[in-house]
C-alpha cells in the first residue's frame, strides 16, 4: 500500500516556486495540481512546504497493491463518477428521508422512507453502478445487473426503483441497491480524525476535538463523524463481519460539513462477482480485519 497526497491550489506563489526548484513534476495550468506518495524521495521536503505555506487543498488517497486486493475479506466501496442530483434539489432529504433525527449541521441521522427522485434517467451506458451527487452511501443498478446479483444469492440488499421528480412515475430502468443491514459495532477508530457538532471557538458548524462534551443549544446535535480522509485502511473487528451479510452499512458516520453518509462494506464474494462480470462504476479499497474488539 502507498499513501499518496494531492496538492492543488492556484498556479505561481511560493509553494510552486518551491516545488520548480525541487524538480518535482505536477500537473500545471491556471490550478496545478502535485501527486506524491509518502515513499518519495522528496516528500518530506514536500510535507515541511505545505505546512509552512498553506497552498490550496490537500487530499489523502490509499493506493493498495494487486495482492492486498485479492486476499482482502471485506472491502469499503464507492462510486467512481456521480450523475445527477437528488431532486428536489433545495429540500431532497424532506422528500426521501424520515428527519425527525436528522442533524441539518452536520448531516448525522435520518432513515430513508421513500425512493429517490431523480431529475431524468441517468445515461448509464458507460457504468453499471451509479450513485447521486450528495449521497455517497446509496447505489443504483441497471435491472440486467440487479437480476445478476440476486441470482448469485448476494445477501444484505433489496432493490427499489426510484421515481423521476416531476411525474412521480418510477424510472423503469434502474433501482436502488439500497442496503438493508448495519453493524452494531466493530469499526476501529484509532487512525481517523472525528468531528462533533457543536459550537468550535472559530463559529464553524463542527469541533474537531473528540473528547468535547454534548452541547446545551440545540442548534448542534452534539453527534460525531469521522473524516472521509484517512492513512491506511479502515479497521474493523473481524468478529463483527465474521456473521455479516454481503453488504452492510457501518454503525459510524463519516464526512465533513453537512454531508454525512456510513460506509458500504461489501463481502470478498461481492468484489469477486463484479470483478467477473466486468461491470463498471465501483472502487473497492481493502478492510483491515483485527483480532480484538474495536
Amino acid at each position: 500500500m502507498k499513501i499518496v497526497h494531492r496538492i492543488a491550489a492556484e498556479s505561481g506563489g511560493r509553494f510552486w516556486e518551491a516545488i520548480d526548484q525541487l524538480g518535482l513534476e505536477y500537473e500545471r495550468g491556471t490550478w496545478c495540481v502535485l501527486n506524491i506518495s509518502e515513499d518519495h524521495d522528496q516528500w518530506q521536503e514536500v510535507k515541511e512546504l505545505e505546512e509552512r505555506l498553506e497552498p490550496g487543498t490537500h487530499l489523502i488517497f490509499n493506493r493498495f497493491t494487486k495482492r492486498e486486493m485479492n486476499s482482502a475479506d471485506w472491502f469499503a466501496i464507492g462510486a467512481k463518477g456521480h450523475h445527477g442530483y437528488p431532486q428536489p434539489e433545495d429540500d431532497f432529504k424532506s422528500f426521501t428521508y424520515n428527519t425527525d433525527n436528522l442533524c441539518s449541521r452536520c448531516g448525522v441521522g435520518g432513515a430513508q422512507n421513500a425512493p429517490f427522485r431523480l431529475r431524468k434517467k441517468p445515461n448509464k451506458k458507460r457504468t453499471h453502478f451509479l450513485q447521486l451527487n450528495w449521497v455517497f452511501d446509496e447505489f443504483f443498478v441497471p435491472h440486467e445487473v440487479a437480476a445478476v446479483l440476486a441470482e448469485a444469492g448476494v445477501s444484505g440488499i433489496e432493490f427499489l426503483p426510484p421515481v423521476l421528480h416531476k411525474s412521480g412515475e418510477p424510472c423503469d430502468d434502474l433501482l436502488q441497491m439500497r442496503v438493508m443491514s448495519g453493524l452494531v459495532d466493530g469499526l476501529d477508530s484509532g487512525n481517523l480524525d472525528r468531528a462533533v457538532c457543536l459550537p468550535s471557538p472559530q463559529g464553524s458548524d463542527c469541533r474537531f476535538d473528540s473528547a468535547a462534551p454534548i452541547a446545551d443549544s440545540s442548534e448542534y446535535c452534539g453527534r460525531s463523524k469521522y473524516l472521509n480522509m484517512h492513512r491506511g485502511p479502515f479497521v474493523f473487528d473481524a468478529d463483527a463481519l465474521a456473521d455479516a451479510p454481503d453488504v452492510v452499512k457501518s454503525r459510524e458516520w463519516f464526512g465533513s460539513g453537512a454531508a454525512a453518509r456510513k460506509l458500504v462494506l461489501v463481502s470478498k464474494a461481492f468484489r469477486d462477482l463484479v470483478v467477473s462480470q466486468k461491470w463498471r462504476g465501483l472502487e473497492f479499497e481493502p478492510v483491515q480485519l483485527s483480532d480484538g474488539p474495536a
